[in-house]
Order: structure tokens, then C-alpha cells, then sequence
């Protein structure tokens, strides 16, 4: 019966890629799916996770953000509260069991990404989750910066009339720096190499409620990786003078072009 259930749900041929994290509770009701670049509707998504889940290595425990975000908007008790997922063969394909300890007991269950999937764009169509995540992301990595873009103004020139333009995308610069902090939070000191070859998971941040001094705008509410943020843009960011229709235009483009 569970291998018939298996079955039904995962009918790909897997490929073996390492990806083991530590547990972070997360409110996936406040975040996007954390996969790069976050999806914009449930066939999209559906798409990514199916060529995620095939990466996933077979019989080790796995707990990565991806897996932690599905089991959190799971409707069974023991994929909620797994300690540990595992990927298993199952004929031509493969199946993911949650272990649990539930009232001292140890519990395991197949289960499927797909309902979660339904969950959460169940969801979104009513509060546009993913849009809210990525506006608030972009809010709150530019206040952070911001007096690094009124020092650059005044240093070279203070054209009032012309806009401040980063000549690599800002929008790129956040997603090189989360990338890069995903994975340091899964590979430890072997993050460089990783970095430059997982494109699916970028750090997921969490947001403060904007106070009078922040002018009502989202914070960042871990301020170690505010400072890390602030040190990576010092180091990282080119500026340039451009008029605001030429900047108008130039951000049109960067949208289509690069997503976070």
C-alpha cells in the first residue's frame, strides 16, 4: 500500500546531489518557496520542486529550507514535525518519508510536495505572498545601504536633477549576497564551491515592521547579517551617475532580466 502511494506521487528518475541542512523553523504562510528564482505561479513551482527533489541524494537524512517550507504547509502531524526527511528508491523513481517523534514514538510517512504546493498558492492568489516577500526584501537591503548611496552622491557631484544608479543590478547584488549566505549556513567552510554551483536556495530573511526612525519600512531583523550586508555592498557595489529616464528605463529591463 505505501509503495503504490509512493508511487503515485513521484514517477521521476533522480539525480544524486549532496544537500543536507540543520533545522529552521519556518512561516511559510510569510515566505515564498525558497527556490531561486522564486516561483510565480503553481506550475512553475511544481516544475522546480519535481527537478529539486530529483537532486536530492537517496537514503540520508535531509533537512534543507525546500523541505522544511513543504513539511510546513503539510496537513499531517508527522511531516509538520519531522526531525528528518528521506529520500527512498521506489522502482523506476523515488518517494520521501517524514520521521517524526510524536509522544515518544517514532513515526514515519510518506508524503507529497504537491499538496503544499496547493496550499500555499490557495494562499497567494488572496495575499500575493511571494510579490509582498520580494518588496519587502528589496525595502529593507536598500535602507540598509542607503547612507553608503547619500555618501557616494555627495562625493561626486550632488547632482540633484539625476538619479544613483548601480552599474551591476542592486537586485542582483541581493541575490549573490543571500546565495552566498545559504550557503554558508548549509556547507560551513566548504560554502565558496557551493555557492558558485547551487542556484536553488538563497537564504530566506525576516522582516521587522517598519518604526518611525526606518520611515515606516521594513528592517531586516537579524542585524549580523544587516552588517554583513552592509560590508558585502561596500565591497561590491559600482555606481554611476544616470538621468531618470535613462535609470527608468534601464530598471524595466533589469526586471525581465534578473529575479530574485
Amino acid at each position: 500500500m505505501v509503495i503504490k502511494m509512493i508511487e503515485s506521487f513521484f514517477d521521476e528518475t533522480p539525480e544524486v546531489e549532496t544537500e543536507v541542512d540543520t533545522f529552521e523553523t519556518i512561516n511559510a504562510h510569510d515566505l515564498p518557496v525558497p527556490l531561486n528564482p522564486v516561483p510565480k505561479n503553481k506550475t512553475t513551482c511544481d516544475d522546480m520542486l519535481k527537478a529539486y527533489m530529483a537532486k536530492l541524494p537517496f537514503d540520508e537524512p535531509l533537512n534543507t529550507p525546500v523541505l522544511r517550507w513543504i513539511a510546513a504547509l503539510h496537513n499531517e502531524p508527522v511531516v509538520i514535525h519531522a526531525r528528518y526527511f528521506v529520500k527512498v528508491h521506489v522502482g523506476k523513481g523515488y518517494g520521501l518519508i517524514a520521521h517524526a517523534c510524536i509522544d515518544n514514538q517514532d513515526k514515519q510517512t510518506v508524503f507529497s510536495f504537491r499538496r503544499s504546493i496547493d496550499v500555499y498558492y490557495g494562499a497567494s492568489k488572496k495575499r500575493v505572498l511571494a510579490s509582498q516577500y520580494a518588496k519587502h526584501l528589496d525595502s529593507a537591503m536598500r535602507q540598509e545601504i542607503q547612507y553608503q548611496i547619500d555618501e557616494w552622491r555627495r562625493n561626486n557631484g550632488n547632482l540633484p536633477e539625476m538619479d544613483v544608479d548601480h552599474i551591476y543590478p542592486f537586485v542582483a547584488l541581493v541575490r549573490d549576497f543571500l546565495r552566498i549566505e545559504g550557503a554558508m549556513m548549509r556547507y560551513g567552510d566548504g560554502w565558496h564551491d557551493e555557492a558558485l554551483s547551487n542556484k536553488d536556495e538563497l537564504a530566506m530573511v525576516e522582516f521587522d515592521d517598519g518604526t518611525p526612525e526606518s520611515f515606516y519600512r521594513h528592517t531586516l531583523r537579524d542585524r549580523a547579517l544587516a552588517a554583513r550586508w552592509r560590508a558585502y555592498h561596500q565591497k561590491h557595489a559600482r555606481l554611476q551617475w544616470l538621468t531618470k529616464k535613462e535609470n527608468s528605463s534601464k530598471g524595466a529591463k533589469i526586471l525581465d532580466d534578473v529575479t530574485l
